[in-house]
C-alpha cells in the first residue's frame, strides 16, 4: 500500500532553517524564526550548556525559586520563557515543564492543571511565555558543519547526478 501523507511543515522549515541559516523559508506559516526540531532531552541538554545554565539548572534541577524572591509563579514563567527559546511547541514545553524540579515542588501540579478561564494555568503560562519570545535557538556553524556531514551521510550511493537537491544543496557550501 502507499503511504500517508503527513502535514510536516513546521518540521521541514525548521530543517531548511538548519541547512540554510540565512535564508527565510518560502510559504512558511510560522510568526518569525523557529527552532531546529530537538528532542526534549537535547533541549535539556542544550539550556544546561548554555551561557545562562545555572539558571535552568536551579529551575529545572533543583527547583530554587529563591532568585525569583520566592514566588513560584515568576519562578515557573521563567522556566516557561527559557523553553520558549529552545521549542516554540507548547506540548513539548507542557511534557519539559512536569519533568522539572519546579513542577514536582509541593501543590505545583495541581496548580499547572488548574483552570483559568478557558485554559489550565500552564497552558497561560506556557502561551505568555510564547508570546514574549522575541529570540530562538539557531544552531551555531559548529551545528550546521554536524548537520552537513548528516546530509552527505544520507546521500545515496548511486553516481552523483548535479540535478539531485542533494547536489544542489551541498553544492551552496562548498
Amino acid at each position: 500500500g502507499h503511504g500517508q501523507i503527513r502535514e510536516g511543515q513546521t518540521k521541514l522549515d525548521a530543517f531548511y532553517q538548519t541547512v540554510f541559516p540565512d535564508r527565510e523559508p518560502s510559504n512558511t506559516q510560522s510568526k518569525g524564526q523557529s527552532s531546529p526540531d530537538m528532542s526534549d532531552e537535547q533541549i535539556i541538554r542544550k539550556a544546561s550548556n548554555a551561557k545562562n545554565a545555572e539558571k535552568i539548572k536551579g529551575l529545572y534541577i533543583t527547583g530554587d525559586i529563591s532568585p525569583y524572591a520566592g514566588d513560584d509563579s515568576s519562578a515557573d514563567f521563567a522556566l516557561c520563557s527559557l523553553l520558549a527559546f529552545y521549542t516554540q511547541d507548547a506540548e513539548q514545553m507542557d511534557r519539559i515543564f512536569r519533568r522539572s524540579a519546579l513542577y514536582h515542588r509541593p501543590g505545583r501540579a495541581q496548580k499547572w492543571d488548574s483552570r483559568r478561564g478557558a485554559e489550565t494555568y500552564g497552558e497561560r503560562s506556557i502561551r505568555k511565555a510564547l508570546e514574549g519570545c522575541s529570540e530562538t535557538y539557531q544552531p551555531s556553524t559548529v551545528d550546521r558543519v554536524a548537520m552537513r556531514r548528516k546530509i552527505e551521510a544520507i546521500q545515496p550511493e548511486a553516481e552523483p547526478n548535479e540535478n539531485t537537491w542533494e547536489q544542489a544543496t551541498l553544492a551552496e557550501y562548498e
